[in-house]
């Protein structure tokens, strides 16, 4: 014989589970749309706002690194919050197909941004759109060197890299890393200004390096590489490097780090893709960088960890990533 109040025990428990089950389910989704509601609407906000459009070639994009320049893209997409769109071109491409790729590429950009080797293309665009902002990385020709970038009123903003700052983070490296002995060379393919000679004699004092750096032009022949400590490569120096020395290097360059030699410690990136924030905000003359209008800037100092055994010397590098030059 059934038992009628143990099979309406029965009922009434599955029917409690699966009430509790469709409530589960309506909290779970209404928490899930609170949570993407705002998600959508920034997303959708995002890609409504007006992109900056980076002029980029493939020579370029082959030695930066195709995986760095897609994360200095979506790390400069996120600092901005707007789209940071590649335009990219073949390297001898004339001024009238870059006009063209970055009309293709949008409309009505927010501003353009391109290396000093396109400066004429980038001329020629501005004078078709006047009404929206450009900007170089490069040193102006028409400005003496070391002398701040052209003004504001020209149509094309050039920014440059900040060599006074790079210069004394470089030597603050160079003196770390050389521990205070030995020889340090700097090979350069532009003398060094007199204010970037001081910045860097200033950082090595600072490390309590008290020999002098050794300037040597890249197109000279140099050989001796005796009792060095550490190199300074702000140009070429294919000796140097063909011998494969166990020597730590600092290198002024924008290329990927993993086609670096392996006793490459730290570089200095001045790239246009690295620096893509600051000039954004230098050229809309906003934000905490709005100072930056129209100056140089200084370069990503990135520091190689793998490359470097002593700890310590890699927590000392890493705070010499955020240094800023000081005059004394």
């Amino acid at each position: 014989m059934v038992n009628d109040d143990g099979i309406k025990s029965k009922i009434l428990k599955i029917q409690k589970t699966e009430s509790k089950k469709k409530r589960s389910f309506l909290w779970k989704l209404l928490c899930a749309v609170l949570i993407l509601t705002p998600l959508i609407f920034f997303a959708v906000l995002f890609y409504l706002r007006d992109p900056v459009l980076v002029v980029n070639d493939v020579y370029f994009s082959a030695l930066y690194g195709p995986q760095r320049l897609l994360f200095s893209r979506l790390e400069a997409s996120l600092r901005l919050f707007r789209p940071v769109k590649a335009v990219t071109i073949a390297e001898n491409a004339g001024a009238d197909i870059v006009v063209l790729a970055l009309e293709d590429a949008s409309p009505r950009p927010f501003c353009v941004i391109a290396p000093s080797r396109y400066a004429g293309s980038l001329r020629r665009y501005t004078e078709k759109y006047p009404e929206i902002d450009a900007a170089i990385l490069g040193d102006d020709p028409g400005q003496p060197p070391g002398s701040a970038p052209a003004s504001v009123n020209s149509s094309v903003l050039w920014f440059s890299a900040d060599r006074n700052a790079d210069y004394y983070r470089a030597g603050l490296a160079a003196g770390l890393l050389a521990r205070g002995e030995g020889r340090i060379l700097v090979f350069y393919n532009t003398f060094p200004l007199s204010a970037q000679q001081e910045a860097f004699r200033l950082a090595l004092r600072e490390q309590g390096y008290q020999r002098e750096p050794e300037m040597i032009n890249s197109r000279e022949e140099y050989s001796s590489f005796d009792d060095v400590s550490c190199v300074i490569l702000a140009g070429h120096a294919p000796e140097f490097l063909n011998r494969n020395l166990n020597i730590p290097v600092v290198l002024f360059s924008w290329i990927d780090p993993d086609k670096t030699s392996r006793n490459t410690c730290v570089i200095f990136d001045d790239s246009h893709w690295t620096l893509i924030v600051p000039m954004v905000l230098g050229i809309k003359n906003s934000g905490p960088l709005a100072e930056l209008r129209g100056r140089s800037i200084p370069s990503k100092m990135k520091f190689l960890p793998n490359r470097i055994e002593n700890r310590n010397f890699k927590r000392i590098l890493k705070s010499f990533t955020k240094r800023a030059w000081q005059t004394g």
